[in-house]
């Protein structure tokens, strides 16, 4: 039953999303401003999801999306941190709650290593306020 009223809201969500939004994908305006979908897509090989996950997944991104641009906006026109983490913390919820746990430790695990490359490439970047005479 909890699985059929999952897929139920997130079909609606979908749907919901789509036609306000006129459009497939949803573009991220933090940072990036790459869409959504190529992470997901990069997620569904990585941890093997069905199609029914992919498109809970998809329904949740959407929406986070939708949800980031109602954020209160700083001085400079940025989303304020605490408002932030806790949409981002709440994102991370429903993300971890459709996995299986199988899943939810393989993407724990990529997620650490996904990590240290990331402060890896940063701290050897010309660009990095990390200086290797500390």
């Amino acid at each position: 039953m909890k699985h059929v009223l999952l897929t139920a809201v997130a079909t609606l969500i979908i749907g919901s999303v789509s036609l306000a939004q006129g459009q497939s994908v949803i573009h991220s305006t933090h940072k990036t401003h790459r869409p959504v979908t190529p992470k997901l897509e990069q997620m569904k090989v990585d941890l093997d999801l069905s199609d029914e996950q992919y498109n809970s997944l998809l329904a949740v991104n959407r929406s986070f999306a939708v949800e980031r641009t109602r954020i209160a906006k700083d001085e400079q026109g940025r989303p304020l941190s605490s408002e932030m983490r806790k949409l981002k913390k709440e994102h991370h919820a429903h993300v971890i709650a459709v996995l299986t746990p199988e899943q939810r430790t393989k993407a724990v695990k990529l997620r650490k290593q996904r990590s240290a490359q990331r402060l890896e490439a940063e701290e050897h970047s010309p660009h990095s306020m990390h200086k290797a005479h500390k």
